[in-house]
C-alpha cells in the first residue's frame, strides 16, 4: 500500500490471541498457537482460525504461503496518524471462483 504521506506499518504473520478468561480483568494468559490452549479452553469461544495460518492451513506449504500474502497487508495505526485503526487489503473477484451453498437454519445461503 503507498500513499504519499500514510505511514503504513507491515502486515504479520504471527500474533498472540488472549484466553477467554482475559475479558474477565484475571491477568492477561496470550497463546500464540492452537496447541498452546488448554482442551478446556478450545471449546470456549477460541476458534483455530484466530491463530496465525499454521493453526489452520492444512500443510506447511499452505502455511507459508498464506503467511506470505498476511506480510503483503498493510496495517494503519491511530498512533501513525492521529486517526482510527484500520486493516487494509486488495481482493480480487476471480472468475473461476464458485459459491457454495449450505443449508443455515433452514435457509439458504451462499459462501465463496
Amino acid at each position: 500500500v503507498d500513499v504519499a504521506g500514510l505511514r503504513v506499518a507491515p502486515g504479520v504473520d504471527a500474533w498472540k490471541v488472549p484466553a477467554p478468561s482475559a475479558s474477565r480483568g484475571t491477568p492477561d494468559e496470550l497463546y500464540g498457537s492452537w496447541a498452546e490452549v488448554p482442551a478446556g479452553e478450545k471449546a470456549s469461544y477460541l476458534r483455530r482460525t484466530m491463530f496465525p495460518p499454521a493453526a489452520y492451513a492444512g500443510s506447511e506449504e499452505a502455511a507459508r504461503l498464506i503467511s506470505s500474502q498476511l506480510l503483503r497487508c498493510g496495517r494503519l495505526l491511530p498512533v501513525h496518524d492521529d486517526g482510527g485503526a484500520f486493516f487494509i487489503a486488495v481482493l480480487r473477484r476471480r472468475p473461476t471462483a464458485v459459491a457454495e451453498v449450505a443449508q443455515v437454519g433452514g435457509e439458504a445461503s451462499a459462501s465463496a
